[in-house]
């Protein structure tokens, strides 16, 4: 199930709350609305993350569940595929240099 992060979430996490602890901030940063709970699991495993601090989040309201798109929907995450993967027709605007005069 994906997570998303609430405004007292936000708010906690912005202002060092004591209602997360070092794992559950770490937990809290990569919550994206997209990402799954085993995902999560998975790439905070080094830290020894578990099921009962995304609950700890959870049940203190700083997440909620995810609304999920309707069934054949593509879900992306942004943070882990490019704008411009293998076969993308868009490509970027080309550079230009502006001189000490401005624009």
């Amino acid at each position: 199930m994906p997570f998303t992060k609430t405004e007292l979430g936000i708010t906690a996490f912005q202002e060092r709350s004591p209602l997360m602890n070092a794992r559950q901030r770490a937990v809290f940063v990569m919550i994206n609305g997209v990402r799954n709970t085993s995902t999560i699991l998975h790439l905070t495993r080094g830290l020894n993350v578990g099921v009962e601090d995304l609950a700890h989040l959870y049940h203190q309201g700083l997440i909620g569940r995810a609304m999920v798109p309707p069934g054949g929907a593509t879900i992306i995450d942004s943070q882990f595929q490019s704008g411009f993967a293998k076969g993308s027709q868009t490509k970027p605007a080309p550079l230009q240099r502006l001189d000490e005069s401005g624009p």
